[in-house]
């Protein structure tokens, strides 16, 4: 019988796959606000405010 299971939805980076598999912390940022709520300026400050936080 054929393989019928679904594609995965996410395809993590190397990054994410590597610290999954290591069992370290993986933060996701929802980014709806960053991309339709706010002015471009504002946003792009926004998201590389967010991803220097979970980063460093």
């Amino acid at each position: 019988m054929p393989d019928l299971s679904p594609a995965p939805v996410v395809r993590p980076s190397a990054e994410v796959a590597d610290a999954l598999a290591r069992g370290l912390p993986v933060v996701a940022l929802e980014s709806t606000i960053i991309s339709h709520g706010l002015r471009r300026h504002v946003s792009l400050a926004s998201g590389f405010a967010g991803f220097w936080a979970v980063t460093r």
